[in-house]
């Protein structure tokens, strides 16, 4: 058994063993450096921190993503995204003012599915919105007033399912521009990061009531 001042000496050894490996390295004195010239970026420095909050899904398989553009099936992506829902769409949008997105989410109000949507400030005037249309059908909407331009296009399909991209809910995004849609299914643990931000929208914001 050893005695207590020998165990401390030994760990004072092995403490200063290990940093010793760990510093002659970083000197360029042994064979495990590597010189970076200066005007070369390490590619570990260019990956983003991740919180020990963060969700990560590393489970989401190739056959459960779903990639759509405009001009192209972008919308009808958007579209087939609605009507597989069963239990809850929520919905977060900068613009909105498509009519093909408006009727999907009636019909999917009208066969069960819980529907609500947090809408940027914009769509309290605007002229032309889905989202006044939709608020006067019994739907739940919410304005967030609180940015310069809430600029989410998201949709949470019964906590499993997300779709997302640069396609904003109008006729311009599906027939004048250059856009993007991705719909991951069977990923509850995204649908859980955006259903958290969505939520936290939606505490923001403010009931658009429907016209009297």
């Amino acid at each position: 058994m050893l005695k207590r001042r020998e165990r401390l000496v030994l760990f004072g050894l092995a403490a200063l063993v290990a940093g010793a490996l760990v510093y002659i390295p970083a000197l360029g004195l042994g064979p495990a450096s590597t010189k970076v010239p200066d005007d070369e970026v390490q590619i570990s420095n260019l990956l983003p921190v991740v919180s020990e909050n963060a969700v990560v899904d590393h489970h989401v398989r190739p056959d459960e993503i779903t990639v759509a553009f405009s001009p192209g099936d972008a919308e009808r992506t958007v579209l087939q995204a609605i009507d597989s829902a069963r239990r809850s769409i929520e919905v977060a949008a900068y613009s909105f003012t498509s009519r093909p997105v408006a009727s999907a989410l009636l019909r999917a109000r009208d066969r069960g599915v819980r529907v609500r949507i947090v809408a940027d400030r914009s769509q309290r005037t605007a002229r032309y919105t889905s989202v006044r249309f939709l608020a006067n059908k019994g739907i739940e909407v919410r304005i967030n007033s609180r940015y310069s331009i809430m600029h989410n296009k998201f949709m949470v399909i019964d906590n499993k399912a997300v779709e997302t991209g640069s396609f904003n809910y109008t006729r311009s995004a599906q027939i004048r521009n250059a856009e993007n849609v991705i719909v991951i299914d069977d990923a509850p643990q995204v649908a859980a990061a955006y259903r958290h931000e969505w939520d936290r929208l939606w505490r923001e914001a403010q009931a658009l009531q429907s016209a009297q």
